[in-house]
């Protein structure tokens, strides 16, 4: 197995953000009530922390890509699989064992993937893309 930049970027992100998800689980599962750790006040919108740990755990596999390609499938599969991460911890929870946990089950996992992960994802995507134009553009106007 050939180990590239891109393979080290999705592994990188994959391993951060599965880890995040797992780590603060609590701020990525849907909740009415939310627990904000003490270092989320710093942020300029607190409640929003989730978004922020994303944000930063996606670089790797965006930056390493590539291509913009490249990189919109290699996040879309670290999103995919760490979002994951947080339905072991959420399933073996006493509280919620019913006849609804594979319903909860799914709807968590679709809350962290349109919540958490899609806004940051696409904001760096979007900066991919940008950056990859003006590269290409100012290669050929030299």
């Amino acid at each position: 197995m050939k180990l590239n930049l891109q393979s080290v970027g999705f592994v990188i992100s994959l391993l951060m953000l599965s880890l995040a998800i797992v780590i603060w689980s609590d701020l990525f599962l849907f909740s009415k009530i939310v627990h904000l750790p003490e270092w989320a006040e710093i942020l300029p919108n607190p409640i929003d922390a989730p978004k922020y740990i994303t944000f930063l755990c996606l670089i790797p596999v965006v930056f390493a890509a590539k291509n913009l390609v490249n990189a919109t499938a290699s996040t879309s599969k670290v999103i995919f699989l760490a979002s994951l991460a947080a339905l072991p911890g959420y399933a073996l929870n006493t509280t919620v064992l019913d006849m609804r946990l594979l319903f909860n089950l799914a709807f968590h996992y679709f809350w962290i993937i349109g919540f958490h992960c899609l806004l940051p994802a696409l904001v760096l995507l979007g900066l991919r893309a940008v950056l990859q134009w003006l590269t290409l553009h100012s290669r050929g106007t030299r």
